[in-house]
């Protein structure tokens, strides 16, 4: 894809929930503005979540942070002989799980549950992650 195509995609998800601030033709109650933030936040946590983990660890580790890697969850399946579809499959359940977050949000069931949730699925997927890959010495994640 590159970066055009991926920052075409990154702007376009980020704007999208944006659109939910204009009247909606059939909910139960209007949309309060301020929820908005937290559901853009929910929608796009996978990638939100692996990004933020990546940087973290990256910047833990003392490494130039704005250098090229392949240090991301998904990229360190792969190199654990994940195919490219399992992983794909994966992240598009966690994006399933995070839209439904999202719709829980919205619809006020669990909203204190919810952001826990999501915080507990990048933790579950890096505890995954990490004991899929072989341990490379004492710089192991």
């Amino acid at each position: 894809m590159g970066d055009v195509g991926s920052a075409f995609l990154g702007y376009s998800f980020g704007v999208l929930p944006l659109f939910l601030l204009r009247p909606v033709p059939t909910p139960s109650r209007p949309l309060d503005a301020g929820m908005v933030p937290m559901l853009a936040l929910l929608l796009l946590w996978p990638f939100i979540g692996d990004g933020l983990y990546t940087f973290v660890r990256r910047a833990r580790r003392r490494e130039a942070v704005w250098k090229p890697h392949r240090s991301h969850l998904y990229q360190r399946l792969v190199q654990a002989g994940w195919t490219h579809s399992q992983v794909s499959s994966l992240y598009a359940g966690w994006c399933l799980l995070s839209a439904l977050a999202g719709w829980c949000w919205l619809n006020d069931v669990g909203r204190l549950v919810v952001p826990a949730g999501q915080l507990s699925s990048l933790a579950a997927l890096v505890y995954f992650v990490r004991g899929r890959e072989k341990p490379t010495g004492p710089d192991h994640d």
